[in-house]
């Protein structure tokens, strides 16, 4: 007789699994969509300068110094310097507005023979600027045959201009568009938030609400590339102040949202792998110093040279790259003792790619165009997906587990004894081993209520009252 509690889990869990199902098809349209939404037919390339001396106008700077973009979209890179960028008149002839699909400039500035210069803060209010739109947008229709000019100052960060070039219905189809595409990305989103709440607060499993929040961070971190949170009146406070860079304590937290959950939910088979268990635990302290330094940016950041910017760029992108190998590393070693394993591979190894590949191999993006927020939406709407998906099915095998009275051959069990199952041999190694009620939650997608139980007839069945007398006979067994 299966008990009505397990059940009415059992039940839950299926429709939480058939939801996902539906969710992950979704998932494909969407990705679908997202790749053919944005393609552009400006495949143009432009002209570039790097100034540190930060001149304040296009004709102090000598026009020999410019040279031609590798990529379709000009990238300056990483360093302590003003971006300027050169147009044609035959690169704007019939347009009427210029677009910067990158709002994340500490200031944009367009010159032209027309004008002196149009200039955009982060917060610069919408109502203020010349085309209300939360990319940098200027019109141009006044230029004449004369160059214009763009210059872009970019505070650790990169110095991308993705130059986009409208009449008036193109600009006004590019905002169709992209409210379609994004409400589409992030209403996506929202329902896997949504689910795997559920999931949380129904079986109280940690790992639900850790990924939740995950989630919810990369949804913020998005909607900042996308310029959705610049041009309003707290923005200056934001993102202009002179202490905290709460860019990366955006950024940073949705890191660090995904080695917690990474760690959580491998803690049992991570603590197996001897080195690379050490090598991991470094690591992530030494994302949380790195979080902590680069929210206080504003503190230090004038005080340095632009090779010390280009090395912090460098350290960041190097530091990330040795953390995902080692994720990787670690999951290929363990994915023979829990399935969950293979589906988190499946769901990061694009999103290594977005990542590493336009950083380390950028000549493969020369000819493409590509900006990174969209190459993020892609690989994190696969991500969420499928780790979404993972740890569902891990649930819904425990409780099928459960109702139908087996056990599920995930690993082999160090410890040998007839008086335990073998779901309980791994919660009293666990147990004995140091690991917490809570760890043990996260790691077995069972509550920490069920924990406790599981021990309390554990201790019944091999004679013990306490976690000392538990150990010494787990030595003994294990002689």
């Amino acid at each position: 007789m299966i008990p009505k509690s397990v059940k009415s889990q059992y039940l839950n869990c299926g429709i939480v699994k058939e939801i996902i199902t539906i969710v992950l098809i979704f998932n494909t349209l969407v990705i679908s969509f997202n790749l053919f939404a944005q393609t552009s037919k400006n495949l143009q390339r432009y002209d570039y300068f790097k100034d540190p001396t930060f001149q304040s106008q296009p004709f102090q700077i000598k026009k020999e110094g410019f040279q031609t973009s590798k990529g379709l979209i000009p990238d300056l890179g990483w360093g302590k310097f003003k971006a300027w960028i050169k147009l044609d008149p035959e690169q704007m002839a019939g347009k009427k507005y210029l677009m910067i699909q990158n709002p994340v400039f500490d200031e944009i500035a367009i010159y032209g023979a027309s004008f002196s210069q149009k200039k955009i803060y982060p917060g610069t209010l919408l109502e203020n600027r010349e085309v209300l739109f939360r990319y940098p947008t200027f019109k141009i229709e006044d230029v004449a045959n004369n160059d214009v000019f763009i210059s872009g100052i970019a505070t650790l960060n990169p110095a991308k201009f993705p130059i986009r070039l409208f009449d008036e219905n193109e600009l006004d189809d590019f905002k169709e568009k992209e409210s379609l595409r994004n409400g589409l990305i992030l209403g996506f989103i929202s329902v896997l938030i949504i689910l795997n709440l559920i999931i949380f607060s129904v079986f109280r499993l940690r790992p639900f609400g850790v990924f939740a929040l995950s989630a919810f961070l990369f949804a913020t971190l998005y909607l900042f590339l996308e310029g959705y949170f610049f041009g309003y009146w707290y923005s200056p406070a934001l993102f202009e102040n002179k202490i905290l860079n709460f860019h990366y304590l955006i950024y940073f937290g949705f890191q660090l949202s995904n080695y917690w959950i990474f760690s959580s939910v491998f803690q049992l088979e991570i603590v197996k792998t001897g080195r690379f268990y050490t090598f991991f635990r470094i690591l992530f302290l030494i994302g949380i110093i790195e979080g902590v330094l680069m929210l206080v940016s504003p503190l230090w950041y004038d005080y340095l040279s632009d090779f010390t910017i280009k090395t912090i760029g460098m350290t960041l992108r190097i530091g990330a790259m040795v953390m995902n190998v080692l994720m990787l590393f670690i999951l290929l070693k363990i994915k023979k003792e829990t399935q969950l394993a293979s589906w988190f591979l499946a769901a990061m190894v694009p999103g290594w790619l977005v990542y590493l590949v336009p950083r380390f191999l950028p000549f493969l993006f020369h000819d493409f165009w590509f900006t990174m927020p969209q190459l993020y939406s892609l690989s994190m709407v696969w991500y969420i997906s499928l780790v979404s998906f993972g740890l569902a099915t891990a649930v819904y095998k425990n409780l099928q587990s459960a109702a139908e009275n087996t056990i599920v051959p995930e690993k082999k069990a160090i410890l040998k004894s007839d008086k335990l199952s073998k779901r309980e041999m791994d919660i009293l190694m666990a147990f004995t081993n140091g690991f917490s009620y809570t760890e043990i939650s996260d790691a077995m997608f069972i509550s920490p209520h069920t924990v406790r139980t599981h021990l309390k007839n554990i201790y019944s069945k091999i004679g013990v009252n306490s976690k000392a007398e538990a150990v010494r006979w787990v030595l003994e067994e294990t002689k």
